[in-house]
């Protein structure tokens, strides 16, 4: 078995070299590098395996590609190599993991878990993360769910890099959406995507190319379209799914914003048992297999995070042709 990476050869940063790895080969680096930074054995495992998932299933912008940038986060002490992750809060049906600040390729793995074990007691199991960090690509946590032939869901936020439709500011994430659905003896129905129309990660891989973005991928930080691969480095930002009002931005930024805002931890200390704010890097993790008529959750919670999603959005910048940002649900005549 044999990967595919991009990597650069020296002083040519625009004319990258494709090099073969075997998949043992990124395996021990991967392993050995996460073991250098304090991981203990069973968790560089994990995390070594859902990065090179994400290579195995063509999602590059999510495998060992991130792992510099986990290393990146441990040394600005935002990552905690021997996190103690542990569940805080639980009913039958629901449960809220405290992560530590440890990866998330290993607090998801775990909160996953718990949900499976609530799925096969009660019939629906959904867990909320806090305290956690980038955890690879939605799709392996959702996937699990597969192995016990249930559907997964899996969720996040994600650091702010998104303006919403016609806002020039960063108020979301690329707040990435998976649902796995086993399909008896046809293959599983996978969904794993973005809520922007294209991730952070895809940029990076456009960058080491030397090549520019297509069209609706970026703003510039005025709000003007721009197809330049730094656009977001620049002070711009990545769009929601769909570009702009005419391909249908609105509908990601409405994905987007139900998933949540970064700006979300400003929330951290209102009160509630299911906790589905948590810090700037906090994924959420849901698995079920039917929904239990004694699933609760709080919906001043819900309430107040949309009365948040739509005050924020307001009082952003808007992009040059409108008076103001507008907030989902509005009316709106132009």
């Amino acid at each position: 078995m044999h990967l595919w990476l991009h990597t650069l050869s020296l002083g040519h940063e625009k004319h990258p070299q494709m090099q073969n790895f075997s998949y043992d080969h990124l395996y021990r680096f991967t392993y050995d590098m996460l073991t250098k930074i304090g991981c203990p054995e069973s968790d560089a495992k994990i995390a070594t395996e859902v990065l090179l998932s994400a290579d195995l299933r063509g999602v590059d912008s999510h495998g060992v590609a991130r792992l510099s940038g986990y290393v990146r986060l441990w040394e600005k002490g935002r990552i905690n190599a021997t996190p103690n992750v542990r569940v805080t809060y639980e009913t039958p049906s629901t449960a809220v993991v405290d992560g530590d600040s440890g990866l998330g390729l290993v607090v998801a793995p775990f909160a996953m878990k718990v949900a499976i074990e609530k799925a096969k007691n009660v019939g629906t199991g959904w867990v909320s993360v806090k305290n956690s960090n980038h955890y690879g690509i939605a799709g392996y946590h959702a996937m699990m769910a597969l192995e016990h032939d249930m559907i997964g869901i899996s969720l996040t936020n994600a650091s702010p890099l998104v303006s919403p439709t016609f806002s020039k500011e960063r108020l979301l994430g690329t707040n990435p959406i998976s649902v796995a659905i086993p399909a008896k003896e046809e293959p599983a129905f996978v969904a794993d995507m973005a809520t922007t129309t294209a991730a952070n990660g895809k940029l990076e891989i456009l960058q080491r190319k030397g090549l520019d973005t297509p069209t609706g991928w970026v703003q510039d930080k005025e709000g003007n379209p721009t197809t330049s691969a730094n656009g977001v480095k620049d002070g711009g930002a990545l769009l929601p799914l769909g570009g702009d009002r005419e391909h249908g931005s609105h509908k990601g930024y409405a994905l987007g914003a139900i998933v949540g805002g970064s700006f979300l931890s400003d929330l951290e200390d209102f009160e509630t048992p299911i906790f589905f704010l948590g810090n700037l890097q906090s994924p959420f993790y849901f698995l079920f297999t039917k929904v239990a008529p004694y699933f609760s959750y709080s919906i001043l919670v819900i309430r107040h995070v949309i009365c948040m999603v739509g005050v924020w959005t307001i009082a952003s910048s808007p992009t040059s042709f409108l008076s103001r940002a507008w907030a989902m649900g509005e009316s709106m005549e132009m």
